[in-house]
């Protein structure tokens, strides 16, 4: 089974032509350049985007596995240990700073 993180239509950046570009997660190479560090591990991921959080906290109580820790100066980190990428985190998030990265394909 594959894990798709992302999936691009109307892609005209790599090549000649109009194609659809699938990006799969699980990338053995570590490139120094890469761009999507996001597909080197092969399961989905929690990202959290810092820009984007309120500090409302509700991550906080939707999470069952309590990942989420809230430090000093509002410093928000994930314990990547005991997250698995429930997604329920990110259904609570009202500012959209939570997504999960890569779905499995079908």
């Amino acid at each position: 089974m594959a894990v798709i993180f992302d999936l691009q239509r109307f892609s005209l950046h790599d090549g000649p032509g109009i194609r659809t570009t699938v990006f799969l997660k699980g990338c053995p190479l570590h490139c120094l350049w890469c761009h999507n560090p996001e597909a080197i591990s092969p399961r989905p991921v929690l990202s959290y985007d810092a820009a984007r959080c309120t500090h409302c906290l509700t991550c906080l109580t939707a999470c069952p596995h309590n990942a989420h820790l809230v430090g000093p100066g509002k410093r928000h980190e994930i314990d990547r240990r005991v997250c698995d990428a429930c997604g329920k985190c990110t259904l609570a998030c009202p500012s959209g700073a939570l997504a999960i990265i890569g779905v499995a394909s079908q």
